[in-house]
């Protein structure tokens, strides 16, 4: 086993959490983008975090939750690129961080990450006063999730389907 840093890469908001070996959160951050803050400057310092999390808990595996394309007919109204368009650059800053310093990284298919019952994940991960789990931890959460979902897929890749991932 392994410890992962999971991260939930987000436009506005990105969950990050050190998981170690027996599934237990080490450290965890949840980075916020300032009002005002360019997408760029934003992601930048993500990527900054990531890579200091990775040396002060000798990080041997990261798993970062990828990004799928948007398929505009599923709602009733128009989806806004925006928010992915976001996300895809805070990804990409923090893959790019990765892959110069040549950390493993597995990617990991969205799919509901953070949305299992509070009382599934541990204490710290969980608000004070959340009771639905839509507080802002959700993002810690998916990442946590995240982390055990690449460690899993690190031991078994042929298990793994990357299907229509970006």
């Amino acid at each position: 086993m392994s410890i992962v840093l999971g991260i939930d890469p987000g436009g506005r908001t990105t969950g990050i959490v050190v998981v170690s070996r027996v599934d237990r959160p080490l450290d965890h951050r949840l980075v916020e983008r300032q009002d005002g803050e360019r997408v760029a400057e934003y992601a930048y310092g993500v990527a900054s975090i990531v890579k200091v999390m990775v040396e002060a808990h000798a990080v041997e595996l990261v798993a970062v939750e990828g990004l799928v394309t948007v398929n505009p007919h599923v709602r009733d109204r128009p989806i806004s690129p925006t928010g992915l368009l976001q996300a895809a650059v805070v990804y990409g800053a923090v893959t790019a961080m990765l892959t110069h310093a040549m950390t493993p990284t597995v990617i990991v298919r969205p799919g509901s990450h953070g949305s299992n019952p509070l009382t599934s994940y541990p204490p710290d991960l969980v608000g004070a006063r959340e009771r639905k789990g839509t507080g802002k931890l959700r993002h810690v959460r998916s990442a946590f999730d995240v982390a055990l979902a690449g460690r899993r897929i690190h031991r078994h890749p042929d298990l793994h389907e990357q299907g229509d991932m970006l």
